[in-house]
């Protein structure tokens, strides 16, 4: 699924964020995936680059009822709308969500969940 969503996309899709819901665990798994540099170790007529990209998790969320595990998730707003911001708007900016806002966020897909 991955896969098709970077490799598929003609390099337009430059980030994927994936998310596991477990209801009866109450966990939340959060993966962000972009495309990496890594050596071309067997270069051929066809894969002649010495460097190829590959889809590379570069960060991970867990969490656990209303705790989170990890660092803030922060999405390049460039990675997502494909040109930079405008600096005369001001919430033109990267998408940000701190541990708060997470935990928040967590809270609501529970109490959703129960109705």
């Amino acid at each position: 699924m991955l896969d098709g969503w970077l490799s598929n996309s003609d390099e337009q899709v430059k980030t994927v964020i994936l998310i596991k819901v477990s209801l009866p665990e109450r966990t939340i798994h959060i993966e962000k995936w972009q495309y990496g540099n890594v050596e071309n170790t067997q270069i051929t007529r066809g894969r002649s680059k010495p460097t190829i990209y590959v889809p590379t998790k570069i960060h991970e969320i867990d969490i656990v009822d209303k705790k989170v595990i990890g660092d803030p998730l922060w999405i390049s707003f460039r990675r997502v709308m494909l040109r930079k911001p405008n600096p005369k708007r001001k919430r033109e900016t990267d998408f940000v969500f701190n541990k708060k806002e997470l935990a928040r966020i967590a809270a609501d897909i529970w109490a959703a969940a129960k109705t």
